[in-house]
């Protein structure tokens, strides 16, 4: 396995549609908070009527950088340079990003606490519900991330925790495992033996 890597000055990902359900707007207040870190925002909107102008707002902000919709190398190196995920959506299951975050061994701030998954490998700000343009929001996630910089080896054991767990639970041996299960019952029952 590769080492878990961090670029020199902290960094963090918003790997998702900026559509509204996602509140992107929540990550783009964070990047004025926090002038010191670099905010990467990766994804496009379906929604830029509605959308666009919001981002246009926060073009100015010289660590908030908008890199548009990247794959391959690009979003390897995103990955592997974060520090951490930060997910603002209202509502989901368990996303993709998530996952992704956890090979690369980062953890994840967010409001939402799939399987209780971010308690684990990350900071849980708890439910937030509405539409995040409150300073209250702001504030819940800003403590969040002061809360994960303060503890350097906190923040790289959970890392190194939820890649483990998408290591035991996620990888192509454990899906050759589980279709092999699934396979043996079904031709139990098919077979009746």
């Amino acid at each position: 396995l590769e080492k878990i890597t961090y670029s020199p000055k902290p960094s963090f990902c918003f790997l998702a549609r900026l559509d509204p359900q996602k509140r992107p707007w929540i990550f783009f207040e964070l990047a004025k908070r926090f002038p010191h870190i670099d905010f990467l925002v990766a994804g496009t909107t379906n929604y830029p009527k509605l959308i666009n102008p919001i981002i246009d707002k926060y073009k100015s902000i010289p660590n908030l950088k908008f890199l548009g919709m990247i794959h391959d190398r690009e979003k390897d190196e995103v990955l592997k340079n974060s520090w951490a995920l930060i997910n603002t959506s209202i509502h989901e299951g368990l996303p993709v990003s998530f996952l992704e975050s956890f090979a690369y061994g980062k953890p994840i701030i967010s409001c939402l606490n799939p399987d209780g998954l971010v308690e684990r490998y990350g900071v849980y700000t708890g439910e937030i519900l509405g539409d995040g343009e409150d300073k209250q929001t702001i504030d819940i996630f800003a403590n969040a991330l002061d809360k994960f910089l303060k503890n350097d080896e906190e923040r790289i054991e959970k890392g190194r925790q939820a890649r483990k767990f998408v290591e035991e639970n996620y990888s192509y041996g454990k899906f050759a495992e589980v279709i092999d299960e699934i396979t043996k019952e079904f031709n139990i029952k098919r077979n009746g033996k």
